[in-house]
């Protein structure tokens, strides 16, 4: 009997113990999610890094050249893309009310998404305290 309830009590104990760094490791996806993506660049960056420290260039600056290009592609990303993402949604919305009023006239006067969208600005406004 006692051999059993020893081994019943090794088992809670691993099961128990499996349990917390499952959990553990949950808790800190985000980091080991960023980590693993630390990694994939490191290994991305390395053979050129390793090229052009044969070509003379320092290993730090060509580190520093890297981030620098790659901050310049996310840049020129943004450049391109976002006037553009801007202005359609300024043309999807249209004219925005400016007060309480206008807003209530106008979820009245709009269909679809547009009424959906200002009904539930003009509720939570409710809530918002006057100045």
């Amino acid at each position: 009997m006692a051999d059993t309830a020893k081994r019943a009590a090794i088992a809670t104990l691993v099961v128990g113990g499996i349990v917390v760094v499952a959990l553990a490791l949950w808790q800190l996806k985000i980091v080991l999610a960023l980590l693993f993506l630390a990694f994939i660049f490191a290994a991305a960056m390395r053979p050129t890094i390793e090229s052009l420290a044969r070509r003379g260039v320092p290993r730090p600056a060509g580190l520093a050249l890297h981030y620098l290009v790659l901050l310049g592609v996310i840049a020129g990303f943004l450049w391109l893309v976002l006037p553009r993402a801007l202005d359609q949604v300024d043309r999807a919305l249209g004219d925005l009310p400016q007060t309480r009023t206008e807003l209530g006239q106008e979820a009245e006067r709009a269909t679809g998404i547009k009424q959906e969208i200002l009904t539930g600005l003009q509720r939570r406004l409710k809530d918002v305290p006057s100045g």
